[in-house]
């Protein structure tokens, strides 16, 4: 990973974890594990009857199960620079009294199979390292479907396979949503030039999977999100010293607002960080961020730019810009792990200190921009388009 990024702190959120079926949050559980762990070290297998993992501590009962399905978020589509896409959360709470396991996840539109997960396929999927739900607790599907162009309608049909704790036989439930008729935010450009590279903006990133909790309140604040890490035309990263932030190409590049607006949030004074080293300041969720600016771009929506050089930032808290006008400069404070421009948006329910976490996460598409190969040449313009991840870009 070459940007770490907005990455989750789990533990500034004041989450304590159940074992296996679940996680406590206030009164409430939630099984809401952190992915990238699971990625890099495995699966923790515990036991019991769970295809991934459970814990012995479920407990029995002869009542039939309650299970609710639903979605962290509406369901909303976004045009990618090859594909359509949906990206959500299905939402899986056992209201029962008896421990269950999830053993298959089947989504189709129409006559058309979209997913199928089950399995280790499921298990790279849950939000938990177990597909137990224990009674009282909530699991997350983390999907990321392409949507085929002849799609024949706008809705998404969930089956899903469960089985009981105290019962040999599987149950299902279903679930349909509508993908919601909404067209994604459009932006200018947030760089200038080229030879961006797009990162962490794959299904199993530390931005799609990134999840805060608010007030009893589950957030996916960076379902689309990005990091922005200049290349040289050779593909490297930096001349000079890796643990110089000024030999990395990215590094005081100019940081452009998007569309015009308001500044909502703006935090500096943020000491910058050795690449590859430690943390400047502890990080916490005033820091997470380092020096970064929100923006009010209006209708509720909002944009994110983190991680900025410390005393770059040109604009206030109430300000008003014009698109294209300069906020800032790209830089490596904060929760980041070399020079980088981390970039979202979303709805800010709160802005948490200005954090800007406290939200849902919005689909967008930039204006236009070129595609590049590996040598920093055009191979095709894109417009109204989200670039996927390790995609090389230039912006006009």
């Amino acid at each position: 990973v070459r940007a770490s990024g907005f990455n989750s702190l789990l533990a500034s959120t004041g989450l304590v974890w159940s074992r296996g079926g679940g996680m406590n949050l206030r009164g409430r559980a939630v099984a809401i594990g952190v992915v990238l762990a699971l990625v890099a070290v495995g699966f923790i297998i515990f036991s019991n009857f769970s295809s991934c993992g459970s814990s012995s501590s479920s407990s029995a009962s002869s009542s039939a199960p309650s299970i609710r399905l639903g979605t962290i978020d509406p369901v909303r589509s976004v045009q990618t620079q090859d594909e359509t896409l949906v990206v959500y959360e299905l939402s899986i709470l056992n209201s029962g009294e008896t421990a269950v396991d999830l053993r298959q996840v089947d989504t189709t539109s129409g006559e058309n199979l979209l997913a199928s997960y089950a399995g280790s396929a499921l298990c790279e999927r849950v939000s938990e390292t177990s597909t137990q739900i224990d009674p009282g607790a909530e699991l997350l599907v983390f999907m990321w479907l392409p949507l085929p162009t002849d799609l024949p309608n706008q809705t998404l049909t969930h089956v899903v396979t469960m089985q009981s704790a105290d019962a040999e036989g599987e149950f299902e439930e279903r679930l349909v949503v509508p993908i919601e008729d909404e067209e994604p935010v459009v932006l200018g450009p947030p760089l200038r030039g080229g030879n961006w590279l797009a990162a962490n903006t794959t299904d199993e990133s530390p931005h799609s999977r990134n999840i805060e909790v608010f007030n009893d309140t589950v957030r996916i604040p960076m379902r689309y999100a990005m990091d922005f890490v200049q290349l040289n035309p050779d593909g490297s990263e930096f001349v000079g010293e890796f643990t110089d932030n000024a030999d990395h190409h990215a590094y005081g590049e100019e940081i452009l607002a998007v569309a015009d607006g308001t500044i909502e949030a703006a935090i500096d004074g943020v000491p910058e960080n050795v690449p590859g080293d430690d943390r400047a300041v502890p990080i916490t969720l005033d820091t997470r961020g380092g020096n970064l600016i929100i923006l009010d771009i209006g209708d509720g929506r909002f944009a994110t730019y983190a991680h900025m050089i410390p005393g770059s930032l040109t604009v206030r808290v109430g300000d008003q810009v014009k698109k294209g006008d300069v906020l800032g400069r790209v830089g490596n404070s904060g929760n980041s792990s070399q020079p980088h421009l981390h970039f979202h948006v979303s709805q800010i329910f709160d802005t948490q200190n200005a954090s800007g976490l406290n939200g849902s996460a919005l689909p967008f598409v930039f204006e236009s921009f070129e595609l590049l190969d590996g040598e920093g040449s055009s191979v095709g313009a894109r417009t109204l388009a989200l670039p996927m991840n390790d995609a090389l870009i230039a912006f006009p």
